[in-house]
């Protein structure tokens, strides 16, 4: 490795070998029937082809989601479990689609659907009901045993299984009269545990990463917790993070909070899971999380910082994670319900559209963002500056310095104009 580095062009050269091997289960290998759109499309003339390129834009699972776009990058990387339910539920959606268009031999859609869901079945299964158990409570133990806390949580994970059954029953509280006969590091894990098992039940069910965790720790400072419990989602609409470089382990990485993390954890579907919470998919505070995210997608990604209702509805429509659309419709009349709504109003600019039965939404903090960058270029155009002596002094050093380097090409008097105009124009200054 040395002698590689050594040579000038390979001195950055990395060590580490950064393929790995992945070994594919043809039985549940699932190939998506692009080729048989391409086939469909280059059957006809070109200039009857624009119509046939938009079925196969239709059908293509396309990677949008900021949170998941970093585990695409260099080929591949690791997913969350949520990550990974969410990306099946997209590639279920896009079935459905090639159901409507019939391009695809229906057998074959049908053999594809079937692998969907048994995949489906596994994610659902391996995420289990609190999947951040662990995480959260590294996060709780980090101060009190550092390096030692990943072999005390394992220790700590074995007692519980063998004490109670599973993780599930000793965070739901079933027969915890037990009393397990433990001291010394595994006695203290087990009372921290316990002095902060309201926070460590709630934040578990959700499949974060211990930094992840960590910052949402952080952002508990200043949120009342029995807050964020009646409306989870709230985690999502104040969690900020810092990009730090990409880390290999997914556990000390964060990308981000998606929608799809809370949704998942807390309207699950109850075709693969046997579990249910309190929370409701049309409630207000999940429609707010719901088009806050549409709004800011929007304005990043399309460059529109309003949207109409009707678009609202539709994007809603088009949200992978459809069973919960299946379950619990959302309609227009619901959202002109929740117009009037506080919670709505507290964050949403909501702006009837003149002679239709419709309204513009647009999300508050970008619109106060914008009457400020507004207010500050009305006064920056209006605000002059006089040119003092000094200035003038400045400028004819600046104007015969350029002069020596660029010589006769240089027009000093048109120069010291754009200086003059630059300086007595406060938005240029």
């Amino acid at each position: 490795m040395l002698s590689v580095q050594a040579q000038s062009s390979m001195r950055n050269f990395n060590p580490v070998a950064w393929q790995f091997k992945i070994c594919l289960n043809k039985e549940s290998l699932c190939i998506l029937p692009y080729h048989d759109y391409l086939n469909f499309v280059y059957s006809c003339p070109p200039d009857e082809r624009e119509e046939k390129w938009d079925k196969l834009n239709q059908i293509a699972v396309t990677i949008n989601d900021k949170t998941i776009i970093p585990s695409f990058k260099y080929v591949s990387r690791q997913v969350s479990s949520d990550q990974a339910i969410y990306l099946l539920y997209s590639i279920k959606k896009k079935i459905e689609k090639m159901k409507e268009h019939g391009i695809v031999n229906y057998e074959e859609i049908t053999t594809l659907e079937s692998k969907i869901n048994a995949l489906l079945e596994v994610a659902w299964k391996e995420r289990g009901r609190y999947p951040g158990f662990k995480n959260i409570l590294s996060v709780f133990f980090k101060n009190n045993f550092g390096s030692k806390s990943e072999t005390i949580i394992d220790l700590m994970v074995d007692v519980i299984v063998e004490e109670y059954g599973s993780i599930e029953n000793y965070l739901e509280g079933k027969d915890r009269t037990k009393q397990t006969q433990i001291r010394g590091a595994l006695e203290k894990a087990f009372k921290l545990a316990s002095e902060n098992f309201e926070k460590i039940a709630f934040l578990a069910q959700f499949d974060f990463t211990t930094r992840q965790f960590e910052n949402i720790m952080t952002l508990l400072r200043d949120i009342n917790f029995q807050e964020v419990k009646k409306n989870p989602y709230l985690i999502l609409e104040k969690y900020h993070f810092k990009p730090k470089k990409e880390e290999v382990m997914l556990e000390d990485s964060d990308f981000g909070l998606g929608l799809y993390n809370f949704d998942i954890a807390l309207i699950p579907d109850f075709d693969f899971v046997d579990w249910s919470t309190d929370y409701h998919a049309e409630s207000p505070e999940r429609l707010r999380a719901v088009i806050r995210e549409i709004l800011t997608d929007s304005a990043l990604n399309e460059g529109s910082s309003c949207l109409t209702r009707s678009e609202i509805l539709r994007k809603i429509e088009e949200y992978p994670l459809y069973y919960i659309n299946e379950r619990f419709r959302i309609d227009v009349d619901k959202l002109v319900l929740y117009e009037q709504n506080s919670i709505f109003r507290d964050a949403f600019l909501i702006t009837p559209i003149f002679g239709k039965d419709d309204v513009i939404y647009q999300l508050l903090s970008l619109r106060e963002i914008e009457d400020t960058i507004q207010l500050f270029l009305q006064f920056m155009f209006n605000k002059s500056y006089k040119i003092r002596e000094q200035d003038k002094i400045a400028i004819d050093e600046i104007v015969n310095s350029e002069k020596e380097k660029h010589g006769p090409r240089l027009l000093e008097e048109e120069r010291r104009r754009l200086y003059y105009g630059i300086h007595e124009n406060g938005f240029l200054l």
